[in-house]
């Protein structure tokens, strides 16, 4: 009986290709992007600076808005519109009584931010 058990639980957890939560596979596992050619850096700098904190059941798992309409239909994102953009707002108003995004890791980089202000700019 133990060695049947045994055998059980090792082709389980064998089986498993992730651990630990539900966004793992979205968050180290290879990830196909739909949406304009500036999304593919946006969603990367995303990844790297907002989906430690914004991927539990308190916030919205942005890991997994693998697609730009993603962004669009949760209201993150306007499309030509960077100045009416929920995202671009939180992090351009970092530090001050309205944001505090990124948390814990300081301003985004210029660069970084201006490449997600062109991408939401060039959304078709």
């Amino acid at each position: 009986m133990r060695v049947v058990a045994l055998l059980l639980l090792i082709f389980f957890v064998g089986c498993q290709d992730y651990n630990s939560n539900t966004y793992d596979k979205t968050r180290y596992g290879k990830v196909t992007l739909t949406g304009s050619p500036d999304f593919e850096a946006a969603y990367y700098i995303i990844q790297q600076r907002c989906t430690n904190c914004h991927t539990s059941t308190i916030h919205n798992p942005w890991a997994s808005y693998t697609k730009e309409q993603d962004w669009i239909d949760k209201g993150y994102v306007s499309k030509g519109d960077p100045d009416g953009s929920r995202l671009i707002f939180r992090i351009f108003n970092y530090g001050s009584t309205q944001s505090d995004m990124p948390r814990d890791l300081g301003p985004l980089p210029n660069d970084e931010y201006q490449q997600l202000v062109d991408w939401v700019t060039n959304i078709p």
